[in-house]
């Protein structure tokens, strides 16, 4: 048994059914999706983050681990989207709007990437 479904099987949130946690990590994957990114997605954030720590009592080397991954691979997505192509030299060059639409969307992913982290955590698989 892998250390996070032990975590979940063991954790605080154990008896509480699955239907409830997908309908939380789910409000906040939509309000993360639908709300401005600014001020709302690090709000999403911190209310997901306060869930996992606070709440559940999630291992916060656990959690951070697991955010720390997905955030890696957040900002090696955020850099194509900064970079801007032209046929002129130098043909690759930072915009100002694309690195706008960067940050939009990478604190977006960020606060969407920690309710489905914190489900992931929560949530038993067998």
């Amino acid at each position: 048994m892998l250390f996070s479904e032990r975590q979940a099987c063991t954790g605080r949130l154990s008896a509480m059914p699955p239907a409830e946690k997908c309908a939380l990590a789910g409000s906040g994957l939509l309000l993360a999706l639908a709300l401005p990114p600014w001020p709302w997605a690090p709000l999403v954030f911190l209310a997901a983050l306060a869930a996992a720590l606070l709440w559940a009592r999630l291992s916060a080397k656990l959690f951070l681990g697991w955010l720390g991954l997905a955030f890696g691979f957040l900002a090696s997505g955020s850099m194509a989207l900064a970079l801007s192509l032209s046929p002129d030299f130098p043909w690759l060059t930072l915009s100002a709007d694309g690195i706008l639409e960067a940050g939009r969307t990478g604190l977006r992913a960020m606060a969407a990437s920690a309710w489905m982290i914190w489900l992931a955590l929560t949530t038993q698989v067998a």
